[in-house]
């Protein structure tokens, strides 16, 4: 997944709290965009600045010799993008019925919109909003299934 918002939001504080958690860093700042061989959206770190993260308050840090070689990857395909906004920024998805895409120079990638506010676990939501994202590709979406719920408890067809 890719990260977005404004400077200062928190991307890299979330980054460094899923790395963590077992995940990996790709890029901090600046990602390099093109398609894989089925033309699928890759999103790669310049070899420059590549596995370094700026974390304000602590300054530029190396990933791989905080957290070891596995905390990184060269590059991987961007399925979600993420982007962190403050609370009340803009209009926030609540029930999930709705899908939104982010344009990524050619690619239309799947999108959600996270609000940021004091004392949210923004690594949890990216979490659940990842495992989310897989499942509705497999069909099985939370709303659609309570929607079909609700609508057999009071006699109805459920929904398609």
């Amino acid at each position: 997944m890719l990260l977005v918002g404004r400077s200062g939001i928190g991307k890299s504080e979330c980054a460094m709290e899923l790395i963590r958690r077992g995940h990996r860093l790709v890029a901090d700042d600046v990602v390099l965009l093109h398609a894989d061989a089925e033309g699928r959206p890759v999103g790669e770190s310049p070899e420059l600045v590549r596995h370094f993260v700026e974390l304000r308050g602590i300054g530029i840090v190396n990933v791989p010799s905080l957290f070891g070689p596995d905390a990184v990857a060269e590059q991987t395909c961007i399925q979600l993008v993420v982007r962190l906004s403050a609370w009340g920024e803009a209009e926030i998805e609540r029930t999930g019925l709705e899908s939104r895409t982010h344009r990524l120079e050619s690619f239309e990638v799947a999108a959600i919109e996270l609000p940021v506010a004091p004392g949210r676990n923004l690594a949890t939501l990216v979490e659940v909003a990842a495992r989310s994202h897989k499942l509705r590709q497999s069909g099985e979406i939370g709303a659609v299934m309570l929607e079909n719920r609700v609508l057999a408890s009071l006699g109805q067809e459920p929904s398609k």
